[in-house]
């Protein structure tokens, strides 16, 4: 399997009853690799997956392929249902149970709709305003985000308003995507 250069396993949680969130998921028939928590999904395109097995792909193989003697590029081997291959040291590792449910990804998406509010945010930039809009010993960073939308019910994309309590509140630009 192919994938893009991205730390999909960011999502996973680190401790959670529900052991098969705990790892990335490659579903073969849809080409796609899926992580998730339950409060946040990261779903990517995968490419050269002829003969692999869905199930489990253990966040370690990810991290290993980051690693100078490895290469994200030549992807990963998933074709044993039990163990993960490095294509560049040949190296396994345990894959997990391939047997595992996995929750159903493609129903809980949204659709995207030529109707939607579209707008473009940098993440960092709005993790620094929650910080700074937040308690300094804080560790909830929810915000909420009140877009102004035009007479015709239109993003207008000006500035976004950034709430984070009574009497806190800050702004954020949105930015091309």
């Amino acid at each position: 399997m192919k994938y893009p250069d991205t730390k999909i396993e960011a999502v996973c949680p680190k401790k959670d009853g529900r052991y098969y969130l705990l790892q990335p998921y490659l579903d073969v028939e849809a080409g796609k690799l899926i992580a998730t928590n339950g409060n946040a999904m990261a779903i990517l395109d995968v490419t050269d997956t002829a003969g692999e097995l869905s199930g489990p792909v253990p966040i370690d193989a990810f991290k290993r392929s980051r690693d100078k003697s490895e290469c994200v590029a030549a992807g990963l081997d998933l074709t044993a249902p039990d163990v993960v291959k490095m294509p560049v040291s040949g190296a396994t590792m345990p894959r997990g149970d391939s047997t595992i449910t996995y929750p159903d990804w493609a129903r809980v998406l949204p659709a995207a709709s030529d109707s939607d509010i579209v707008f473009g945010i940098d993440a960092a930039l709005l993790l620094r305003l929650a910080d700074a809009l937040k308690g300094r010993n804080s560790k909830d960073r929810v915000v909420q985000l009140r877009l102004k939308l035009n007479a015709k019910g239109e993003f207008d994309n000006g500035c976004i308003r950034v709430e984070a309590g009574e009497g806190v509140v800050g702004a954020i630009m949105p930015c091309r995507y």
